[in-house]
C-alpha cells in the first residue's frame, strides 16, 4: 500500500512539473506585431528590438527566423527560470 501512495505522489508532482514547464514554454514564441525582422540589426544582442522584447520577457535572447517562406519573425530563445 506504502508503495502506490508513493507512486501515486510521484506521478502527481510529475504532472505538476509538466504543467508548469508547459506554460513557461507558450511563452517562447514568434512575434509577428514588431514586423519583419531584421537578421544582424533586430536580433542584435543589445540592440535588437527584437532581443529587448524577448528579453523583456524573460527569454535568453531572440533570432529573426523564417518561417515556411515568410517574412523573418523576432523568434525569442529558451527561457531563462528563475533561481
Amino acid at each position: 500500500m506504502r508503495n502506490v501512495k508513493i507512486f501515486s505522489f510521484l506521478l502527481i508532482a510529475a504532472l505538476i512539473l509538466f504543467v508548469v514547464v508547459e506554460s513557461r514554454a507558450n511563452a517562447i514564441c514568434n512575434h509577428p506585431e514588431l514586423g519583419k525582422c531584421l537578421t544582424g540589426i533586430d536580433d542584435d544582442p543589445v540592440t535588437g528590438s527584437c532581443s529587448i522584447c524577448c528579453k523583456a520577457g524573460g527569454c535568453k535572447g531572440a533570432i529573426c527566423k523564417e518561417l515556411k517562406g515568410m517574412d523573418p519573425e523576432c523568434h525569442c530563445l529558451s527561457l531563462v527560470f528563475p533561481k
